[in-house]
């Protein structure tokens, strides 16, 4: 019996005597070596995201937007997180939907890594998705700001390194290392998404700002972060952000909308649960199925026409263009996205699998954009505006129409109640159906009159009506009404009674 070691030979004869002590000194060099192996990888990858770093945090800004009046229960005030300067020839900054909020703002500032500050305005809110665009005046920045590129979040891998590059308002840059958990997801975290593509980094970029670029050690941005839990980290895919570029900032993308929301399925469970046909799950030579999910529908707005026709756990296999080609949707929630953008105010044809069975539906792609509400108005003390599609979906409301009330003023007429978050149903005994029935009421109304409203608050399980008497405190609080601006970039005052 021999033993082979340091390219040596040692006999059985020898074999007692040596291989202790050989064997514990190759051991501890092995491990040694091992090591310094990593050590020195993890030191090489350190210093390549400091390469990363120093090249673009330029920029890499620090936002502060300040909502005087918040749509969609949003709270008033200051917001922070960072932005990334994604066409720096335009002027343009990606920020997370959670800083920007929806509604009046009264300020809204970029700062740069050399603590330059500068103003910026919105140009563009994304309908569906957790991300929106500013924009500041290109001749006020001096320096040069790199060029961004974006990677295909569908390329990565699991346990890829990443990086996170955040601005802190007071304590400027910072490098969040970590690792993807899922290379795939689908999340919907701001009030008006209901899904995106993205990816879960399992709490690895825990302490990363909201909005914060993610990188590849290749310098390309993936993802941006978008929420933050002790068991996730989630970032949405930089896909959606790329194709407003084409676009912005004097055009709109189109964004389509079918009225529903939608999670993924594990192909294994939906055949074994939702009897999805084996046919429908391309497998490649050893049977392991191409795609590991499949897309089911979960939820849908009541009053729209899909609502009449699929239901939730039906799984999505194609979609066409009415006597068009069939496109396969397998697992490809973006792809799928984008598809509906192309066809906007078009009929499609959808094939979805029901417990089995293969079921074809025409279905209207509507705009996504009234997600948005284009006009609100506030009057003693209550902001209120017109339901949206996703507020219909999440809190079940049968009625295509009616008035949200947004957010109330602490020490107002609405300021003693909790109705912000509500329907509201009617106003002194007269039913609310439409945002002019609503201002031709105020309008009418005396400073002190005494009266009440009837709201409805909407649960998943049951609605729950409530009535408010109102002393309405109107010299203070009038009636005003505010519009959409696309040119300035905020909701302008339009009226005031």
């Amino acid at each position: 019996m021999k033993f082979v070691h340091n390219c040596k030979a040692y006999s059985s004869s020898t074999e007692k005597k040596t291989f202790p002590y050989k064997s514990a000194r190759f051991y501890a060099f092995a491990v040694l070596s091992i090591v310094f192996f990593f050590d020195c990888s993890y030191a090489s990858l350190h210093k390549k995201w400091n390469r990363i770093s120093h090249r673009y945090e330029p920029a890499i800004v620090a936002i502060e937007i300040d909502v005087l009046l918040p749509l969609f229960s949003e709270k008033p005030g200051l917001a922070r997180g960072t932005g990334l300067v994604i066409d720096a020839s335009k002027g343009l900054i990606v920020v997370n939907q959670q800083v920007s909020r929806f509604g009046k703002i009264s300020q809204a500032q970029a700062k740069f890594f050399n603590e330059q500050i500068v103003p910026i305005k919105l140009v563009y809110q994304d309908p569906w998705h957790d991300f929106a665009v500013f924009q500041y005046e290109v001749e006020l920045v001096s320096f040069s700001i790199p060029k961004i590129t974006f990677q295909d979040s569908r390329t990565i891998a699991e346990n890829q390194n990443i990086l996170a590059l955040s601005h802190d308002w007071n304590q400027g840059i910072s490098l969040v290392e970590g690792k993807v958990k899922n290379p795939f997801t689908v999340h919907a975290e701001n009030k008006i998404g209901r899904y995106s593509e993205s990816i879960d980094t399992g709490g690895s970029l825990s302490g990363a700002l909201l909005g914060s670029p993610i990188f590849t050690q290749k310098g390309k941005v993936i993802a941006f972060h978008c929420h933050d839990s002790n068991k996730e980290s989630i970032a949405i895919s930089s896909l959606y952000v790329r194709d407003v570029l084409t676009y912005l900032p004097h055009k709109t993308p189109p964004r389509g909308d079918m009225g529903i929301s939608l999670d993924i399925e594990n192909v294994f469970r939906a055949e074994e649960f939702y009897a999805l046909s084996p046919l429908y799950v391309p497998k490649d030579s050893i049977g392991k199925p191409t795609h590991p999910f499949v897309i089911k529908m979960t939820r849908c707005i009541s009053s729209q026409p899909t609502c009449q026709k699929l239901l939730p756990g039906d799984i999505l296999l194609a979609v066409r263009s009415l006597m068009g080609p069939w496109k396969n949707i397998g697992q490809q929630v973006y792809d799928f996205d984008r598809w509906m953008d192309q066809h906007v105010g078009q009929n499609i044809e959808i094939k979805i699998s029901r417990m089995g069975k293969e079921m074809v539906y025409s279905i209207p792609i509507v705009d996504a954009y009234k997600n948005i509400p284009k006009k609100f108005m506030t009057f003693a003390g209550a902001t209120f505006h017109e339901l949206t599609p996703t507020l219909q979906m999440i809190y079940d409301i049968k009625k295509s129409e009616g008035i949200y009330i947004s957010d109330t003023l602490q020490g107002s007429s609405f300021g003693n109640s909790t109705m912000y978050g509500k329907l509201l149903e009617k106003f002194s005994g007269l039913s609310i159906d439409s945002f002019d029935d609503l201002k031709s009421i105020f309008i009418q109304q005396k400073n002190h009159s005494k009266t009440y409203i009837e709201t409805i608050d909407y649960y998943y399980t049951s609605t729950v009506p409530s009535i408010q008497y109102i002393d309405l405190e109107i010299e203070r609080f009038p009636l005003t009404l505010y519009v959409w601006d696309s040119l300035q970039g905020n909701y302008i005052l339009k009226d005031k009674v």
